[in-house]
């Protein structure tokens, strides 16, 4: 377990260990799980970006980017579908504005 602290707050993660990246090769996601959803919007970002917005509703979405090592363009992708999907809403603008969770 690897604990960064950063002025936005503490990231903690979790490394594979060398015996899996030596045995598969890689750390990446075998390709036949990656993309697998079920439910209403249970993708892995979506539910990373609510919690970032639970966590702290003025967040910024170059912030959430970097956060989640995501492109900008990324995180707007998945913010309107979980508009769409009427899940999360933002409230005033978007300097001074802030995210509302509308339904978990």
């Amino acid at each position: 377990m690897v604990i960064e602290q950063e002025p936005t707050g503490l990231w903690i993660s979790f490394p594979f260990p060398p015996e899996v990246v030596q045995r598969t090769g890689t750390t990446e996601t075998p390709d036949e799980t990656r993309g697998k959803m079920s439910g209403k919007m249970s993708g892995k970002i979506e539910q990373q970006i609510i919690e970032l917005m639970i966590a702290q509703p003025q967040i910024t979405i170059p912030e959430m980017a970097l956060r989640l090592s995501r492109t900008e363009r990324t995180i707007e992708r998945n913010i309107a579908a979980l508009r769409q999907a009427e899940l999360v809403a933002r409230i005033g603008p978007a300097k001074g504005g802030h995210w509302k969770i509308l339904e978990q």
